[in-house]
């Protein structure tokens, strides 16, 4: 994303990449944490200490692994830190299918669907931009809104 373009040869995230960057005014500290069991305790705690919001990437083409990524992100937003963090969900590789998007079939089969959280789903398209830009727009706005709300520090 920070550099703007799509990446045709982009590997997937081996432990975890971490990147700063602007998208409006706003500063942005991004990790992008692996999904693979063995970095997730590992990484995703104390990466995630300090956050205002997550952002997560689904592979839509991939849905067989559906019901994994609904285990994860159990996991996830059961830690204790991440309580009440407003949850963007990217619905990734829409360009590979034909599909509609249905954004509340997302978050009931999720389990998302008696939060107390703000979530959000998109369908998205890191190839093509569709959305992306949408998507981090939402979580920031809302993580703005959050912290207005309860005189939290917001984003730099």
């Amino acid at each position: 994303m920070k550099l703007g373009r799509f990446v045709e040869r982009q590997r997937p995230t081996i432990g975890m990449n971490a990147e700063v960057f602007l998208f409006r005014e706003d500063k942005i500290n991004i990790w992008d944490l692996a999904g693979q069991l063995v970095f997730r305790r590992a990484l995703w705690v104390p990466y995630t200490k300090n956050s205002s919001g997550l952002v997560i990437v689904i592979d839509i083409s991939a849905k067989f692994r559906l019901p994994e990524v609904r285990g994860t992100l159990r996991d996830v937003l059961e830690l204790s830190h991440l309580q009440g963090l407003p949850v963007v969900i990217c619905c990734n590789k829409i360009d590979l299918s034909d599909e509609d998007i249905n954004e509340q079939d997302i978050i009931n089969f999720l389990g998302l669907q008696n939060t107390r959280r703000h979530v959000k789903v998109f369908p998205t398209s890191a190839k093509t931009g569709t959305n992306v830009g949408k998507a981090f727009s939402w979580i920031i706005d809302t993580v703005i809104d959050r912290t207005k709300d309860r005189g939290l520090p917001g984003l730099n």
